[in-house]
């Protein structure tokens, strides 16, 4: 996710059902690679396997943040399923994901569009997710409901998407949008939102 100008490449993690195990998007992030050693040769140990560190489960990442997606989702009006799809695809559930090019967090803001959705800490799991909700919806809002475009204006940017009349001809950001919206329909197929539906109004909030 990046500036409107903008974003840096996404990381990506979406698994092939709702409640698989997915691993973290960010290879810096992933776990350790843990394999059985085969037969050592007879003057040498094996070297014991580091003990892995936990999977990033769907179900977890919905049990430790499913309360603050669905607060977003009422505050934005924006599909609680999008939100979960995107942070998965985006970094698959790890808050302290960090990509090469500085985005940030669950739902991997860039520094600039942080600031611009009032976000002082990316890597704060429910400022996170407020920001990247609220980013889906002015996109949501910019491209009149469209989710292929605003997906791909998540991922690349509103000016790439508004050059090029639609989704940018990028590999990553047609990969992206393509993971985003596969995860989508594999989670609504299988699952009822867990909050407002697409085309609810914000929440209007007295002051």
């Amino acid at each position: 996710m990046g500036p409107p100008a903008g974003r840096a490449e996404s990381s990506t993690a979406a698994g092939p059902h709702a409640a698989a195990r997915i691993e973290p998007a960010d290879p810096a992030t992933a776990p350790e690679s843990v394999t059985a050693p085969s037969k050592a040769a007879p003057d040498r140990k094996p070297i014991p396997a580091a003990a892995p560190r936990p999977k990033i489960t769907s179900d977890r990442v919905l049990d430790t943040y499913g309360p603050a997606i669905e607060e977003a989702s009422r505050k934005y009006a924006v599909d609680s399923t999008l939100i979960y799809s995107v942070i998965m695809t985006e970094s698959g559930g790890n808050p302290k994901a960090v990509s090469p090019k500085g985005a940030k967090g669950l739902m991997q803001l860039m520094d600039a569009t942080a600031e611009q959705m009032g976000v002082a800490d990316s890597l704060n799991p429910h400022q996170n997710i407020d920001g990247g909700a609220k980013y889906l919806r002015q996109l949501l809002n910019k491209y009149d409901g469209d989710l292929k475009r605003t997906l791909a204006a998540y991922n690349a940017g509103p000016g790439a998407v508004d050059k090029h009349r639609g989704v940018p001809p990028y590999a990553e950001t047609r990969r992206y949008v393509d993971k985003v919206m596969g995860h989508l329909n594999r989670i609504q197929r299988r699952t009822t939102p867990v909050a407002n539906p697409k085309g609810n109004q914000p929440e209007s909030r007295q002051e």
